[in-house]
């Protein structure tokens, strides 16, 4: 989703190339080195910052096929990124549980275990695993990796926060891969902070829970 007032691919380009002092595209190229730097930072900044900023990566697939009690990650319609599974319901049925793989023996007794009224699930191998064995389809909520950013006026679809944090550490690695240590190192230093600035902030401001609780 474009976002009003956020950078587009080629403004994201110009910003890194003012910044490495090449406003001419002398030093680098924009096809062979800033943009491909750009994606990779797109998706740095998606495994540092919290889900919560990320609302223009969410997806919602309804209805896919449960072989077996599992379901492939590449059955979805997009793969999640850092295995980002958000919620997960059975079709026309209840929502799931999801727990983590180190929480398999608290659920293995007859008052714990996965029901058609308590489903459960859990992340194993790019597989979501379900239990009970016997559903059938399920709904999936996810964050997927964000679309490849192009040299054009299509804005960068992250959250505008986010927009300047891309071009940093795009900007870092470009210094890091001339050897310029210090300046890689001052450009992701100010990337940092705004990431956990903004986790921090998060944090503090998230809506209270069920129950009250954060």
């Amino acid at each position: 989703m474009a976002i009003y007032g956020g950078l587009t691919g080629q403004q994201m380009l110009d910003r890194v190339g003012y910044r490495l002092e090449d406003p001419d595209k002398k030093k680098w190229e924009e096809v062979a080195h800033k943009l491909p730097e750009l994606q990779s930072a797109m998706v740095k900044v998606v495994d540092l910052i919290d889900n919560h900023f990320l609302t223009e990566l969410e997806v919602h697939d309804t209805n896919k096929t449960v072989t077996a009690g599992s379901m492939a990650f590449s059955v979805l319609t997009n793969l999640p990124i850092r295995n980002g599974i958000l919620n997960v319901k059975v079709t026309s049925g209840k929502y799931c549980t999801i727990r983590e793989v180190e929480d398999l023996k608290r659920t293995e007794n007859t008052y714990k275990t996965g029901s058609t009224t308590n489903p459960l699930v859990h992340i194993f191998s790019e597989k979501l695993v379900f239990e009970p064995t016997t559903i059938a389809a399920a709904d999936v909520w996810y964050l997927r990796g964000p679309t490849t950013l192009l040299a054009g006026s299509v804005v960068c679809e992250l959250n505008i926060a986010l927009h300047d944090v891309v071009c940093r550490f795009a900007e870092s690695e470009i210094w890091l891969a001339n050897n310029q240590v210090a300046r890689a190192d001052r450009a992701e230093k100010k990337a940092m902070d705004v990431i956990q600035m903004l986790n921090a902030r998060y944090a503090i401001e998230q809506p209270p829970g069920i129950g009250g609780s954060k």
